[in-house]
């Protein structure tokens, strides 16, 4: 959405997406347009910073110039308006596992560079916890 070049990094993205899904039974950001799919990840991650936005070639598209403000509000098809940081991924997972909950927010990070690697996710307690003894 933001023009930033693709990398593995959105692979991992990809797949924290699915394990949520999974876990809750229904699409974690299931926005009904470009906008709204944009704002439902801030109502979950927040802004995404400035060096972020700095690298997105459609920044223009949703965001103030030299700014991470939001250049319009973005609402749903019931009105609803999406405010960034709004809704804690702990609320919306509802899990008591913590090692879970820090796996997908070590992949939830607007920075692909600073998105956790596939090989770094291999060595995450939450999937070590699941491997056979």
């Amino acid at each position: 959405m933001l023009g930033i070049p693709f990398t593995t990094a959105i692979d991992m993205w990809s797949l924290a997406c699915i394990l949520i899904e999974l876990y809750i039974g229904i699409p974690i950001f299931p926005g009904e347009s470009e906008s709204e799919q944009l704002m439902l990840l801030m109502e979950v991650i927040g802004l995404p910073e400035m060096d972020v936005l700095e690298e997105s070639q459609r920044r223009a598209n949703f965001f103030e110039e030299n700014s991470n403000q939001l250049a319009y509000d973005v609402e749903d098809s019931q009105g609803n308006l999406r405010i960034p940081g709004s809704k804690p991924l702990e609320e919306i997972i509802g899990t008591e596992s913590m090692s879970f909950l820090h796996f997908i927010k070590q992949i939830l990070v607007w920075n692909p560079r600073e998105r956790m690697t596939p090989l770094e996710a291999l060595e995450h307690q939450w999937i070590l916890e699941g491997l056979p003894k």
